[in-house]
């Protein structure tokens, strides 16, 4: 490395694995040339597996936390901040570490690595002897920690014409004479049965397995490896000149098969992202040496947890403090809109059930009821009718099974401190069969107030046909109008913070009844929002259930329409 001021180790890790570690001292009156050097020293550490630089950077001008610099695309600040993004290489420190008597606390002392999860605990302590920089330790985390494999259900290998076969054969008419909870119950023992007697289990694991092959492996590259190994193994054994020959081919055309297999791979998997995300985003995971966890959180006057049923439950708490306490007392009239006619009563046929369970994606999550979606859609036909006979019977007396209401909460790291609650958003997993209902209810709300043109016409948001693009376009307009009859404009954007964590309920469903939604679809939408609970699980651990007295399930799109 070319930049003097820097101490570089090499650490050997698992098989042929190397850490780079390397300290370095960047002087603030650090000439261009040098500053230079720096720069291009960061971009040569891109071919390193893993990678871990720290040291006193001295940059003052740079914010970490919005990873801003000066405007000025020349200024020494904005260049290292391009050299840093060119290199993907990720800073963990987002507190000052140095603190003088009347200056501006800064952040000059800097943690890079070249994977975000690699990092954490970092823990600010004071400074050793006279100097004004704090002392920085944090935990590196080489590889994803090995998980203990579990039995899970393989729904790739299931024999489906059985599963289906058990479904036709079952005497689905009992359930008419039946109650609600009584129908579900039925419903998902039936499924159950059929599902453990079809589906067989197989044992995995979420960190890498030894000796798995990678996803870029095919039988070429297989076939050409294995000549390889044979010529690497004959030539040992005879040592003669032409065996060295063979193998020293055989290695060239192993390595150019083996490079063409990963560029075939990563070529079908770029230009299939936009259609198959869910591939791409698990290649990335895949190439990855670390996991992303949730960090030791922080509450109350620096105290932490790290038990993982402690950080669910702390985490549950922050999403629910979110949500608001309404006030039933005073609830504001909302005038009726100008029409007589009504949506007071539906009822869902089976085709439109069919349709629904045949649109299904098979690669989404299942909710806490656990019907898989690759089960649903399979025994679609043998499935519609029950489901037609539940459906309605919820429409009729305007009650849904307990665990629909239920939720299990996910929490995504947003930005900022890993350790901070508040930068976690929850991200809610609920009955697949609940979220096809509420769709099949949606399409009936949505065509009553299309119909009967119920929504403002300035209304782009959540409406068929409409889009950011077309809102664009009439404002332009709107702008342009205005312009050329020199004609002063005003705009004021806005964005309400956890808008639809806090829609009240009952105000909802006051507007909705003035929209003309009445009776039992008026009834069904209230049992819908009403009763509902939540639970977050960390690694699999679980918080206890917390009420959700406020806001919209996610994906429930209708509600965001009438908004």
């Amino acid at each position: 490395m070319e930049f003097e001021e820097s101490c570089w180790c090499e650490i050997p890790l698992q098989n042929s694995d190397r850490l780079y570690a390397g300290g370095i001292y960047r002087s603030p009156n650090s000439s261009e040339d040098n500053n230079k050097k720096l720069n291009e020293a960061l971009s040569n550490l891109t071919n390193k597996s893993r990678m871990l630089t720290m040291g006193d950077f001295n940059y003052p001008e740079i914010d970490w936390i919005e990873e801003s610099t000066p405007p000025d695309v020349r200024h020494k600040a904005t260049q290292f901040m391009e050299a840093v993004r060119d290199s993907f290489l990720v800073q963990h420190v987002k507190e000052p570490t140095h603190y003088r008597s009347n200056q501006t606390p800064n952040l000059l002392d800097l943690v890079f690595t070249n994977e975000e999860g690699m990092i954490s605990k970092i823990t600010h302590s004071a400074p050793l002897g006279k100097s004004h920089h704090q002392i920085l330790s944090f935990k590196y985390q080489c590889y994803t920690q090995q998980k203990k494999k579990v039995p899970k259900l393989n729904f790739n290998k299931g024999d489906y014409n059985e599963l289906r076969s058990h479904l036709k054969n079952t005497s689905w008419e009992c359930m008419e004479s039946k109650d609600i909870e009584s129908q579900w119950e039925f419903l998902q023992r039936t499924l159950n049965t059929a599902i453990s007697a079809n589906i067989p289990r197989t044992r995995c694991s979420t960190g890498r397995e030894k000796g798995k092959l990678p996803l870029w492996t095919n039988e070429k590259a297989l076939i050409k490896v294995k000549k390889k190994r044979a010529a690497y193994k004959r030539y040992i054994k005879t040592r003669e000149g032409n065996d060295y020959l063979i193998y020293a081919r055989a290695r060239n055309q192993a390595k150019q098969e083996c490079r063409n297999a990963v560029y075939n791979l990563e070529k079908e998997i770029a230009l299939e992202a936009k259609t198959n995300p869910k591939a791409f985003f698990a290649y990335v995971r895949n190439k990855m040496k670390t996991r992303e966890t949730i960090a030791d959180l922080e509450y109350e006057a620096g105290n932490t947890v790290s038990n993982d049923s402690e950080k669910a439950s702390l985490l549950n708490n922050f999403f629910c403090s979110v949500f608001t306490e309404e006030n039933l007392d005073d609830i504001p009239k909302f005038p009726v809109k100008m029409t007589d006619h009504t949506l007071s009563e539906t009822k869902i046929e089976r085709d439109q059930v069919l349709k629904k369970l045949m649109t299904l994606k098979v690669d989404k999550s299942p909710g806490p009821d656990g019907f898989h979606l690759r089960v649903l859609k399979e025994a679609a036909e043998e499935l519609a009718y029950p489901l037609t006979i539940l459906i309605n019977q919820t429409l009729k007396e305007g009650k849904l099974p307990k665990i629909w209401k239920d939720a299990t909460v996910t929490p995504i790291f947003k930005k900022g401190k890993r350790n901070t609650p508040g930068n976690y958003r929850p991200v809610s997993l609920t009955s697949i069969i609940c979220k096809m209902t509420e769709s099949l209810v949606r399409d009936k709300v949505i065509d009553h107030m299309t119909k009967y043109q119920l929504l403002s016409k300035h209304q782009h948001g959540f409406v068929s046909g409409r889009s950011t693009s077309t809102n664009l376009l009439a404002v332009i307009d709107t702008w342009t109008k205005a312009l050329d009859d020199l004609t002063p404009v005003d705009t004021i954007y806005l964005d309400f913070a956890k808008a639809f964590d806090s829609v009240p309920h009952e105000r909802l469903l006051n507007k909705l009844e003035g929209y003309g939604i009445k009776g039992e679809v008026l009834t069904w939408i209230r049992q819908f929002l009403h009763g509902r609970r939540q639970q977050v699980k960390v690694n699999g651990e679980p918080s206890d259930w917390k009420p959700v007295t406020s806001g919209i399930p996610q994906g429930v799109s209708w509600v965001r329409y009438c908004l």
